[in-house]
């Protein structure tokens, strides 16, 4: 499998960007590259996950990611809601092994699109957001 093209935002950081060969930088390209709006069918859960993400992402995420950020916090809120009905359930009542697949498919699918966001210190590593090694400490 080839590699991925690095980023223009890593040439840059690198030092090894060029205008002829990279193209124009994002900051070049102004509203573009907006932060994506809140959609409004996301209530409660979801919306709160939003407004979070929004915060820790920002200049990270762009207009175009809105969509897929949605699909995140609505897996939140699902995941939520069939938590809650999982403390409320005993593992011998009808309906507890079907909740508990729910929950399966619910953590998996929000895992899978929280990787795409780089929402873990290993997933921020693939995507090469931050950089690797000790930390220095602070005098």
């Amino acid at each position: 499998m080839p590699t991925p093209r690095k980023p223009i935002e890593r040439h840059v950081l690198d030092g090894t960007y060029r205008a002829d060969r990279h193209g124009a930088i994002l900051a070049d390209l102004g509203d573009a590259f907006a932060s994506p709006v809140k959609p409004p069918d996301l209530k409660g859960d979801a919306s709160k996950l939003w407004d979070t993400l929004i915060v820790m992402l920002a200049g990270v995420v762009r207009d175009r990611d809105g969509l897929m950020l949605a699909e995140l916090c609505q897996w939140w809120s699902e995941l939520r809601r069939v938590k809650t009905a999982l403390a409320a359930t005993t593992p011998d009542a009808k309906g507890y092994n079907q909740l508990l697949v729910a929950a399966g498919i619910c953590s998996d699918k929000f895992d899978k699109i929280a990787n795409r966001f780089g929402l873990t210190p290993c997933d921020r590593a693939k995507l090469g957001a931050e950089s690797t090694g000790p930390v220095k400490p602070r005098v």
